[in-house]
């Protein structure tokens, strides 16, 4: 059985980790790296047919590297819209660090926050995908995605600094903005 991990609408291209079981008919695309979905009933997947990446890291949250990529934009300037790499907004910037490393997100963070393993915020690893409602209302949906760094620290494009940034989960704005963590490759 494959494992394979996608949000519950399916973008042009999706994450597939070696980590969640699903039922589905798998087959091979023309490409080898591609993967179509025939049907499933798991709570992973909706709409069949849809070509999806494939995704094979399983150390990713020990692997550095994708910290290190996002880490290198620190100090870009934040553009609504912009996803990279001159200019990034946040899930712009959390799209463009993903897809150097080989992983196929969705581009906005309402849409990647349906993507990956759900996290407690007491069990959150570097590499964790941090979700906020950072609106004026508070309305709780989502609106704003950053990188988990570890100690309590993530990386994110800022629209109030206007630039690519570390920030503290523990910070009030923050703290209270919080509403979901995903964990990706498990």
């Amino acid at each position: 059985m494959k494992r394979i991990l996608a949000p519950a609408f399916l973008c042009s291209s999706l994450l597939v980790a070696k980590s969640v079981p699903i039922k589905a008919s798998l087959s091979l695309g023309k490409n080898s790296d591609i993967v179509i979905i025939k049907k499933s009933k798991s709570r992973h997947f909706s709409k069949k047919g849809k070509a999806v990446k494939i995704f094979d890291q399983t150390l990713w949250h020990s692997d550095n590297s994708l910290l290190q990529e996002a880490k290198h934009h620190l100090g870009k300037a934040y553009t609504w819209g912009a996803v990279g790499p001159a200019t990034f907004d946040c899930s712009g910037f959390v799209c463009y660090v993903c897809k150097k490393k080989g992983i196929e997100l969705p581009r906005t963070s309402t849409m990647q926050a349906q993507v990956g393993k759900k996290v407690d915020r007491s069990k959150l690893k570097a590499g964790d995908l941090l979700f906020f409602d950072t609106s004026k209302k508070k309305t709780g949906e989502i609106t704003h995605v950053g990188i988990y760094l570890g100690n309590g620290k993530f990386i994110h494009a800022s629209s109030a600094k206007k630039k690519v940034m570390i920030s503290s989960l523990s910070k009030r704005f923050y703290s209270k903005r919080f509403r979901i963590a995903r964990r990706l490759g498990e």
